[in-house]
């Protein structure tokens, strides 16, 4: 399984000097990635998952890369058992069209399995 078997799961995406992602999971304490000169990285987005609730909470700026990942959170939570899932956007500070059609995407390829994904 590729997330921790807890109740929350945190992960923030940055971009690293050399413009790749870097994705760390539950990274709250100053040894997490870094950028020149051992500066913190700031977050592009940053997602909480609630494993008990089923709701991925997106913070910052999500594009189709993001929105990958974030169909992949969606997706642990149905293998878990969760027929509704929501993806909380609230926070966010943008979305782009990529990120918009790939999360709808996955709401009509989980529709077909019985889950109902809800985007708002």
């Amino acid at each position: 399984m590729p997330f921790p078997n807890r109740a929350v799961t945190v992960v923030r995406v940055t971009q690293d000097p050399a413009s790749r992602p870097v994705t760390s999971l539950d990274d709250r304490s100053p040894g997490g990635p870094s950028g020149a000169a051992g500066a913190p990285l700031s977050p592009v987005f940053t997602t909480r998952t609630d494993h008990a609730r089923g709701v991925v909470t997106v913070r910052g700026r999500l594009d189709r890369r993001g929105a990958e990942l974030v169909s992949g959170l969606v997706e642990v939570l149905v293998e878990r058992g969760h027929r509704t899932v929501t993806v909380d956007l609230s926070r966010t500070t943008g979305v782009d069209a990529g990120a918009a059609a790939a999360l709808d995407a996955l709401a009509g390829r989980l529709a077909t399995g019985g889950t109902r994904l809800d985007v708002g």
